[in-house]
């Protein structure tokens, strides 16, 4: 047990200097040796864990996505209207927008996605979290029913994506929270019914409140 939790802990630190390397300098001018400076790992406990670096990247975006998730289960526990929930969600998002792990997903992303994921992308699993809570919101009426909901989960996943593109270059951790609800008031005055306006606009205001109560 003990050397298992050994291994795992390697496992983590070789992730997140192989995160690091990613961030500073891409994945076409990373190398195993590198990341196993990076690691501060022998190069036979990197290979013993990943044997290319493909796989690594690969490993780096999966526990992005694990942690991505992570918050979508919390938000999603919490009794929230569907459309609320896709705030929150974001917020939370926006919440690892920090961490190198999320900085360096979103460059392999952008660089090589076909590379790392043949023809899946790590966003389509958000983009169908997304349409499944744009489905809902319809149902409950936060959303006008004429969106399409497919259209309308790929393009906040991609206006959450250049968000998360554009405050990655700003260190100031307000800069994120500060587009994040720009963001929203441009989209809710298009998708929300205009009897509902009033209830569903002021939305943006939760963002910051959402993230707090993200906090561990």
């Amino acid at each position: 047990m003990a050397q298992q939790a050994r291994a795992q802990i390697t496992r983590k630190f070789i992730i997140d200097g192989a995160a690091r390397v990613f961030l500073d300098v891409g994945y076409a001018h990373t190398t195993m040796a590198q990341v196993a400076a990076s690691a501060g790992v022998t190069k036979g406990a990197l290979y013993f864990h990943f044997d290319s670096k493909q796989a690594l990247a690969r490993a780096v975006i999966d526990e992005n996505l694990t942690a991505t998730t992570a918050i979508g289960m919390r938000v999603l526990s919490g009794g929230y209207c569907a459309l609320e929930s896709l705030v929150r969600i974001s917020a939370g998002v926006a919440e690892l927008t920090e961490n190198p792990l999320t900085r360096a997903t979103v460059r392999l992303t952008m660089e090589n996605s076909k590379l790392v994921f043949g023809e899946e992308t790590p966003h389509e699993d958000w983009i169908k979290t997304c349409e499944n809570l744009i489905h809902r919101a319809i149902t409950e009426g936060s959303i006008r029913p004429d969106i399409d909901a497919s259209v309308l989960a790929g393009f906040l996943v991609s206006a959450h994506t250049g968000v998360d593109t554009v405050t990655g270059m700003v260190p100031a951790r307000e800069d994120v929270l500060q587009r994040l609800e720009e963001m929203w008031k441009m989209v809710l005055p298009g998708i929300v019914p205009p009897e509902k306006q009033a209830e569903f606009l002021t939305l943006p205001g939760v963002i910051r409140q959402a993230e707090a109560d993200l906090q561990p």
